[in-house]
C-alpha cells in the first residue's frame, strides 16, 4: 500500500483505478510510478489486483496495429519486478525484466475474459510451457 514518498496528484495523464468504486491505483503520468491500495485480506486481494493488472496490460495493448506499450518502473516505490504484485502482472500479459514490467504485445495462447468476477483462461496451444 502507498505510504512512503511521492503522493498521488491532481495531474494530466495520470490515471485512477477503481475496482468496485474504492480506490485501487493510482498511475502516475508517464506510466512509470504506480502507487496501489490492494486490500490484505484474501480472496478480495487478488481479485482487486488482477483489476488492476489487467486494465493496465488492456492500456498498454490500446492502438491496434501498434499497441502503445507501458514500462512500469515501481509499485508503491519499490522495482516493480520484484513486488509483491508482480506475479499478478505477468499473469495477465506483462513481461518482468531489469527495468521493470513491460506491457507491449497481446498473448495469442491464452484467452482471458472476466466471467462473474473470476479469471477464466482457456489455453489456445497445447505446446504451452509455464515458467511457474
Amino acid at each position: 500500500v502507498a505510504k512512503e514518498g511521492r503522493g498521488p496528484t491532481r495531474t494530466v495523464g495520470a490515471l485512477v483505478i477503481l475496482v468496485d468504486g474504492a480506490l485501487a491505483a493510482y498511475l502516475a503520468r508517464g506510466e512509470r510510478q504506480l502507487l496501489t491500495w490492494i486490500p490484505d485480506a484474501e480472496p478480495i486481494r487478488s481479485r482487486v489486483a488482477r483489476s488492476v493488472a489487467h486494465t493496465l496490460v488492456e492500456r498498454a495493448r490500446a492502438g491496434g496495429d501498434t499497441p502503445r506499450g507501458m514500462l512500469i518502473e515501481s509499485i508503491d516505490n519499490a522495482p516493480a519486478a520484484t513486488h509483491a504484485l508482480a506475479p499478478y502482472f505477468v499473469e495477465m500479459g506483462f513481461a518482468a525484466g531489469a527495468m521493470g514490467l513491460q506491457g507491449i504485445r497481446r498473448l495469442k495462447t491464452h484467452d482471458r475474459e472476466i466471467e462473474d468476477g473470476r479469471w477464466k483462461i482457456s489455453v489456445a496451444n497445447s505446446n504451452l510451457r509455464s515458467s511457474i
